[in-house]
Order: C-alpha cells, then sequence, then structure tokens
C-alpha cells in the first residue's frame, strides 16, 4: 500500500458531558502566533527593572496587536491582525492558560500553553460582551462584564430628556465553563442613569456607567470600576447588595492627604497589603488634566480615603481612555498609560525612580500592560498538578485494535480540567491534535477514522497537567 501523507485526521467527537463554546460568529482561531515583528516600542529607560515578560494588546500604525516582550522590551511573540474589531486584555491565568478578547470572534478565546485555542467565554443571549475585562475565581468559573441596550424616556428623569434614548446597560455574568449563568448582577437594579458625571443626559445615546473593571476583594465580595460615574462600587458576591460607593455623585469616603477626586478611571486592584490601586485618568478631576497611578487606604469604619501613594509623570501624560497599575513582586509598580500621545509603559521601584519606560509609535497604544514572572504559566500548571497528582491517571482504550477503518476511543478523566488527546507516528512525530479543552470527570468517547492514514504503528497519548497518562499504541492494516 503506498504511503498517504497525513495531513488531517478525520474525526468525529462524540464526547460525553461536554459542551462546546463557539464565538458569535462560528470562527475559532487556531494558532494566533507568529515570529516576533510588532510592535514598535522603543526603550526610553531601562535600568534594572524587575524580571518578568510584559502583555501587550492593541493598536499600532499597522492594525491590531497581541505582544509579549522581556523585561528588556525585546517582544518574544507578536501578530498582527490586519481587523477592524477591537482586541484586548491579552495575559496568562493562573490555571496555566492565556486568554484574550478577539474583537473577530466577539468573545474571551482560551489559550493553551502552546498557544492554541481550546476554549471560548460568550455572554449571554441578548447581550454584548464586553472587551475589558475577564476573571477566574479558583474554582474556575469566568466573570464577565456583558451589555445590552435598553431603550429609556429620559424625561422622566431631567428635563429636556430624549423619549426613547438608548442608554447602555452593563452587567456582571458568573459563567460555568460551559457559558451557563451561574450568577448575574445588573446595573440597573443599583444605579440610576443620573448617576454619570459627565455624560450628556439629554442625548439620544447614553452610556451612563461604562464598566471597566472587576475585582475581588479580601472577604471575596467584589469590587467595580464604573468609569463614566467616576465610581468604585463594592458589591456583595451572594446577595449583588451594594456595600459602598466610593467616588462620583455617592461617594461615601471623605478623601484624605488627596485634594484631587479620580475621574474616569481605571484597573481598581487590591494589593496584598489590603490597600487598593487604581489607574486614575483624569479626564475632569482639576483644571489640569493629568493621569496618575494612585494608591489608597480605605477606612470603611470611619469612610475615609487616604492617599498613601502615587506617581505622576514628568511632563505630565494625560491617557484619554485605558490605562492599568499592577504592584508587582518585588513591590515595584508597572503603569500602562494606555490611550495617550506615545508613552506605553513605566515601571517604577518604591521610591519613585523609573526603572524602565518604553514609548509606542504615535498613533499606538496597549489598552492595558501587564508583567508575569517568566515562569507564571509553569507554575500554575505545578500548581494543578500538586492539586491533581492524587486523583488517578487518564485510561484509554482503542476498539478495535488493530484497526483497518473505523476505532472507537474511550477514555476515563478522574477530574476535571483541560485536556489533549495527540496521535504520533512511529517516529514521535506529531500527527494530530484528536481533542483539546475541558472535560468534566468521567469516560468519554470519540471515533477516528484512518482511511487518510497509512498502515503502521502509532500512539495515542493524552496530556492533562498534573496526571499520568501513558500512551496506547494502534496499529492500522491497510
Amino acid at each position: 500500500m503506498p504511503f498517504v501523507k497525513t495531513s488531517v485526521l478525520l474525526l468525529t467527537l462524540t464526547l460525553a458531558r461536554w459542551a462546546w463554546s463557539q464565538p458569535a460568529n462560528g470562527t475559532f482561531p487556531v494558532d494566533i502566533f507568529s515570529p516576533q515583528s510588532l510592535p514598535q516600542l522603543t526603550v526610553l529607560v531601562n535600568t534594572n527593572p524587575s524580571n518578568g515578560d510584559m502583555y501587550l494588546c492593541g493598536v499600532d500604525m499597522n492594525g491590531r496587536y497581541l505582544a509579549i516582550t522581556d523585561k528588556n522590551g525585546i517582544v518574544q511573540k507578536a501578530i498582527q491582525k490586519k481587523q477592524p474589531q477591537m482586541d484586548a486584555d491579552f495575559r496568562p491565568n493562573p490555571n496555566g492558560t492565556y486568554s484574550y478578547f478577539s474583537g473577530a470572534a466577539n468573545a474571551f478565546i482560551i489559550l493553551d500553553t502552546n498557544f492554541l485555542a481550546m476554549d471560548t467565554v460568550v455572554a449571554p443571549i441578548g447581550y454584548q460582551i464586553d472587551y475589558r475585562e475577564i476573571r477566574f475565581t479558583s474554582e474556575g468559573d469566568r466573570l464577565i462584564i456583558a451589555n445590552d441596550t435598553q431603550i429609556i424616556d429620559m424625561r422622566k428623569y431631567i428635563a429636556g430628556g430624549d423619549s426613547a434614548a438608548a442608554v447602555v446597560v452593563p452587567s456582571i455574568f458568573k459563567l460555568d465553563k460551559n457559558n451557563t449563568v451561574l450568577w448575574s448582577w445588573h446595573s440597573l437594579d443599583h444605579f440610576k442613569v443620573t448617576d454619570a458625571t459627565q455624560e450628556l443626559l439629554t442625548a439620544s445615546f447614553i452610556d451612563f456607567c461604562h464598566m471597566n473593571a472587576i475585582e475581588f476583594d479580601a472577604d471575596s465580595n467584589l469590587l467595580i470600576s464604573s468609569r463614566n460615574m467616576d465610581e468604585i462600587t463594592k458589591i456583595d458576591s451572594k446577595t449583588g447588595n451594594i456595600i459602598w460607593r466610593w467616588g462620583g455623585k455617592n461617594n461615601q469616603f471623605l478623601l484624605v492627604s488627596d485634594s484631587i477626586p479620580f475621574s474616569h478611571q481605571h484597573a481598581i486592584r487590591r494589593t496584598p497589603q489590603g490597600t487598593y490601586t487604581m489607574f486614575d485618568n483624569g479626564n475632569f478631576g482639576s483644571l489640569s488634566p493629568h493621569s496618575r497611578a494612585i494608591e489608597y487606604r480605605l477606612d470603611t469604619v470611619s469612610h475615609t480615603a487616604t492617599k498613601i501613594w502615587e506617581f505622576r509623570h514628568n511632563p505630565d501624560i494625560l491617557a484619554i481612555a485605558m490605562g492599568y497599575v499592577e504592584r508587582l513582586p518585588n513591590k515595584n509598580t508597572l503603569i500602562g498609560w494606555g490611550q495617550n500621545m506615545n508613552i506605553a509603559v513605566t515601571e517604577v521601584d518604591q521610591a519613585n525612580n523609573t526603572v524602565f519606560e518604553m514609548a509606542m509609535a504615535p498613533g499606538s497604544y496597549s489598552y492595558r500592560a501587564y508583567k508575569f514572572d517568566t515562569n507564571y504559566i509553569r507554575s500554575g500548571l505545578q500548581q494543578e498538578s500538586v492539586r491533581s497528582q492524587s486523583a488517578g491517571t487518564i485510561a484509554l482504550k482503542v476498539v478495535p485494535n488493530p484497526m483497518t477503518d473505523v476505532a472507537k476511543i474511550e477514555w476515563d478523566v478522574p477530574v476535571e480540567g483541560f485536556t489533549g488527546l495527540y496521535l504520533y507516528d512511529g517516529l514521535g512525530r506529531e500527527v494530530s491534535k484528536i481533542y483539546s479543552g475541558y472535560l468534566s470527570p468521567g469516560m468519554h468517547e470519540c471515533t477516528v477514522n484512518s482511511q487518510n492514514l497509512a498502515a503502521g504503528i502509532y500512539y495515542l497519548k493524552p496530556l492533562f497537567p498534573g496526571l499520568q497518562g501513558s500512551g496506547i499504541k494502534i496499529m492500522i492494516l491497510k
């Protein structure tokens, strides 16, 4: 029988207990990364920055991009995407995956350690998923922001209001791995459209809230940032009730050691020390608008918010939109300046000395800038391994074996998690990825058609972080 070069392994997956989540437009990106070439970066300061890789995602002069640089700003991986849709929030995650928002797919894409798409996170029907934030709980659930547009008679709330104003209404959804809604929080159940600070409320289109961040507080309740309300809100993660409101028209905190209220902020985050950092865009905070990274200590008994640190660039930078602040493990601070003239990232030490700064070409920006230890993903996989080592092994069975046409693969997964199933030829070369995705515990099945495979010996091997699974030999007869 002549050798037939294998290009695609035809198979029909009938995986029990698995609901595949497709992006809204039906496409599913595969390998997104190409050799380094983008974006155009210029390092301005480089004096002993902290170790780690930076993750950037945004717009440059040639289109959209995703990029990873080393601590010196040298691009390690990047892709240019010539598309009008927004990509955002590219980062690694504690569970050993990567994720980013794909505007083309209208979904958050979850990637494995080889940057191959393995899952998607989409909004419930009737909602538009928001690209600004996805957070993963310790149980593996996902928190997203999603919006719907409601027609509201604003004449009831403001003189001269539009009788049929289109109002963007954000909600928070907690989703499981099958995109099933476990919990939701709807802004108009708790906020008023008139809570907006700078929106024209007589307009026909109103973005009153513009939610842009979700954070876990120490007590597992949630913090949310609403840019167009100039407000950080703490909500009960079970009941949805508001615990407190900070900033904006409904502010409950006295500002201490700071004369400038934050304005149109981004990136509320809690530090390990119990303080709160954010990126204060400063669009309307002072008579000389400027952006800054800022840290507060909150006293929820006396209701005071005390500024304990800030970094203001010299000369001033005004990021009209976007931005991020991240307290690093060595207590340096990474600041992503969002949409401004051209400064992309600044890293400062505890004394506010700039140890790294990088610029982009004019017109380019990154929605956020993250920094993670180079071994962050590996550490996440090791943690998963420790959690799962006692759970057993993945058992495989192929019937019939030897096979001549179609065979059934049975595999028993002892714990839920991201699982891969790969076929290799006798020389150890990967022939096909049979499956890569999230599986629940239990028995799963798929069928494999060998019509495009040459006769010979093949090896079927499972890959599951933290679990052992010896390969099984398959003989194909022709």
